[in-house]
């Protein structure tokens, strides 16, 4: 609601395909039916409640290309995603011939598999009859709401993703386009996310029961949403979203490129006069979840696991977790890099695994940090931590030891959803501006502060972390 309360929820579990090694593509359509049912579900919960319903508040995945034709039907069954890693060799060509180093000044991004610019080349060169035909691509939000009002745009922090945009002028660039050989013509409109972005159609209102002529933000892509629903939008503000990966972020006001390391990535917030700063880590909460699920044949709730960690002082009983179980995307790109405990002994008990983990993921999740505060990092930052790591105040409170932060928590989890609610809110006229928005919508409940003689312990421990790392780099291989 306009306080940021939750007032109902529906979830779908969606698959990805992977036709082929290193592909990964989804249905839109199995992504539109999912968004309709869950609508349908919701609005089931409460008699009325479409009618109370004054804006709907869009995000959705990023770096997912979908594809329309002429007449606004599919160009392509399926989307490529966000994880698909086809266009590895493209990297490796546009690297050497120093189109990278080009696509960077324009963008402030280093080529990486699921940019949507690669994407599209990949198609005009395997696929050209999908290219001829598409008359626009835009990303997941962007065919969601084409459902559901019959617009064909998109927003500033999605288009920022692309490669295919110039985060100084905040425009498509034809010089990103001509280099890949692409024709400019296929870019959507680009609106600001908390603008309305269509209404409500009669064919969408009998298909999901929401109202017809209900106002739709334009919306903007999950990690902008994640920020904006934590409630980072100033300097000083690091948002930490611990979920299957980590994405790591700090607002920022003008679009700081890493033109040293290109380590960090820049893109629009969905906030005005705002870039975000941003690194991400390929497994997070993932790797609790895959020791659950493989290497710890019991069953036990993540709730257990916390219980267990608990038990385990801090350093794990000397053992040393590397997260790179989908290799690394930042600090370092290394698709090669490979998971690790190191320091087992026969004393090592399952408790001292499962902190391991914690800090593993807490020691990816500093290195990542320290990237976007070495940027004009001179004041105190704090930590807004989401996504599923955040119910573990374990976790938590390790995260806040190892980085040195303060920490916390907003009340509600989701917070890419009530990113996208206070668009809704903007668009509607609930409130002002983003500022008033943020106040009355952002709760953030729980406060954690580091212990300093652990946060010493840990400096040294994160140290070894690092150091393990370089030493092992040269044995990854594919």
């Amino acid at each position: 609601d306009g306080f940021g309360n939750l007032i109902a929820e529906s979830k779908s579990e969606l698959t990805i395909e992977q036709p082929m090694e290193g592909w990964a593509e989804q249905k839109p359509e199995t992504i539109w039916n999912a968004t309709r049912d869950n609508i349908r579900s919701i609005l089931s919960k409460r008699e009325g409640l479409s009618e109370e319903i004054i804006a709907l508040g869009l995000t959705a995945h990023m770096h997912g290309t979908f594809l329309l034709d002429e007449e606004g039907r599919l160009a392509r069954e399926k989307a490529i995603v966000w994880i698909d890693t086809r266009t590895g060799d493209l990297i490796n060509r546009f690297r050497r011939d120093g189109i990278e180093d080009e696509i960077f000044k324009i963008s402030g991004w280093k080529l990486i598999t699921s940019m949507q610019l690669l994407h599209l080349r990949w198609l005009k060169e395997n696929e050209p009859e999908t290219l001829r035909r598409t008359r626009c691509f835009v990303a997941c939000k962007d065919y969601i709401r084409y459902k559901l009002t019959g617009e064909i745009l998109s927003d500033f922090t999605d288009a920022s993703f692309t490669g295919l945009f110039d985060n100084v002028k905040r425009r498509w660039s034809e010089d990103a386009f001509h280099l890949m050989g692409l024709d400019p013509s296929i870019a959507p409109e680009i609106r600001e996310p908390w603008e309305v972005g269509g209404f409500i159609t009669e064919e969408a209102a009998r298909e999901t029961g929401l109202k017809a002529g209900t106002p739709v933000t334009v919306g903007c892509g999950d990690v902008a949403a994640m920020a904006l629903g934590g409630g980072a939008t100033e300097d000083y503000q690091l948002l930490a979203n611990i979920g299957a990966a980590g994405v790591y972020e700090r607002p920022v006001e003008s679009p700081l490129y890493d033109w040293e390391n290109k380590n960090y990535t820049i893109a629009s917030h969905a906030v005005p006069g705002k870039w975000l700063l941003q690194a991400n880590q390929m497994s997070a909460a993932l790797t609790l979840r895959w020791f659950r699920d493989n290497i710890f044949s019991g069953s036990i709730p993540f709730k257990g696991f916390d219980e267990l960690a608990a038990k385990s002082k801090p350093g794990a009983g000397g053992v040393i977790f590397h997260p790179f179980l989908q290799g690394e995307r930042s600090p370092f790109v290394n698709p090669n890099a490979k998971g690790l405990f190191f320091g087992l002994t026969l004393k090592t008990e399952l408790k001292d695994l499962v902190r391991a983990i914690l800090e593993g993921v807490a020691f990816a999740a500093r290195d990542n940090l320290e990237l976007l505060t070495r940027v004009r990092g001179e004041r105190k930052f704090e930590v807004i931590m989401g996504g599923g790591a955040a119910n573990s105040r374990e976790w938590a409170q390790i995260l806040s030891d190892v980085t040195g932060y303060t920490v916390k928590i907003p009340k509600v989890n989701e917070i890419g959803a009530l990113g996208a609610a206070i668009l809704g809110s903007l668009a509607s006229r609930l409130y002002v501006d983003h500022k008033e928005a943020t106040e009355k919508m952002v709760k953030l409940e729980k406060r954690f502060e580091p212990n300093s003689e652990t946060h010493m312990k840990y400096d040294e421990i994160f140290d070894i972390y690092r150091k393990l790392y370089r030493t092992l780099e040269p044995f990854y291989r594919p």
